[in-house]
C-alpha cells in the first residue's frame, strides 16, 4: 500500500513539472464527509449454542469503518505543491454487537466507538483535461478513539449488567489521498477523494463505571507477560474511505 502510493505521489510531482493553469491560490479551507470501509479488525465470535447444533460467526471490530467528516485547509508551497493539515471525525457505523447464547443464558455485548485524527500531507497537483486538477498526498497523522460498551447477561434467575469504556494508548499512523478538484468559481472548488489511513491502537484498560456485580467497578488494566492482567489487544483502525467535498480559496 505505501509502495503504490508514493508511486502515484511522484507521478504527481512529475506532473506538476509543467505549467498549471489553476487558480494559484495561496491558502483554501475546505470540508469533506464520506464513508471508510475497514481494512483489518479484533476478531470477535459471536456463539449460538441455545440448540442441538452450534452457530458461529465472526466479527472484526475497526475503529475507522463509518461515516466520515474531515475539516482542514490547503496552503500552497509552490504552483503546484502544496502542504494539507485537516480534522477527521470518524463515527463507527454500523453498530457493533455481540450475542451469545446457550440453552440457559443469552449475554449480548454493544459497542459504540469513533475515531479521530489529525493529519498533515503533501499535496502534489497537476491539471488534467483543462477544467480539472488532479492531486495526490501523502503524510502522517495522530489518531486517537473513543470506545464505550454495554453488556447484559441474562439467565433464568438473575440478570446481570455492566458499563463501561475501553481507552487505548493514542497512536501514529500513515495517510494518503487521490483527488480530483472541479473548480465552480475562480474560488469555489467542487473535489472527490479515495483516501486511506493506516493505524492501529493497543488498549490500555477497561474502566468499568456501572455494574450489578461491584467487585467489577473500577480500572481493570491490559500488561503484557502479566498473569494478573490480560495482554492488550492491538486493535485496527485502518480504513480506505471515499470523501466528496468543497474547497473555498482565501487568499
Amino acid at each position: 500500500m505505501k509502495k503504490l502510493l508514493l508511486v502515484a505521489c511522484l507521478a504527481a510531482a512529475a506532473f506538476a513539472q509543467e505549467p498549471s493553469g489553476s487558480s494559484g491560490e495561496k491558502l483554501s479551507i475546505f470540508g469533506a464527509m464520506g464513508f471508510g470501509f475497514g481494512v483489518g479488525g479484533e476478531l470477535y465470535t459471536a456463539t449460538d449454542a441455545s440448540s442441538t447444533s452450534t452457530k458461529e460467526e465472526d466479527k472484526y471490530l475497526n475503529y475507522g469503518q463509518g461515516f466520515k467528516l474531515d475539516f482542514g485547509a490547503r496552503y500552497g508551497l509552490m504552483e503546484n505543491l502544496g502542504a494539507q493539515a485537516d480534522f477527521e471525525l470518524s463515527f463507527g457505523m454500523p453498530g457493533f454487537e455481540l450475542v451469545d447464547k446457550t440453552s440457559a443464558t443469552t449475554s449480548t455485548t454493544t459497542y459504540k466507538r469513533s475515531m479521530y485524527g489529525i493529519k498533515l500531507l503533501v499535496v502534489p497537483q497537476f491539471e488534467m483535461l483543462e477544467l480539472i486538477t488532479m492531486y495526490s498526498g501523502v503524510g502522517i497523522g495522530f489518531f486517537w478513539n473513543s470506545l464505550r460498551y454495554e453488556k447484559e447477561t441474562t439467565t433464568a434467575i438473575l440478570n446481570t449488567s455492566e458499563k463501561g469504556k475501553i481507552v487505548s494508548r493514542p497512536a501514529l499512523g500513515f495517510c494518503g489521498l487521490l483527488g480530483a478538484d472541479y473548480p465552480l468559481t475562480d474560488r469555489f472548488t467542487l473535489f472527490g477523494e479515495l483516501a486511506f489511513n493506516q493505524v492501529s491502537f493497543k488498549w490500555k484498560k477497561r474502566v468499568v463505571d456501572e455494574s450489578t456485580t461491584s467487585s467489577e467497578i473500577g480500572t481493570h488494566f491490559y500488561e503484557e507477560d502479566d498473569p494478573n492482567n490480560p495482554a492488550p489487544p492491538k486493535v485496527p483502525g485502518s480504513n480506505w474511505q471515499i470523501r466528496i467535498g468543497a474547497r473555498f480559496g482565501l487568499l
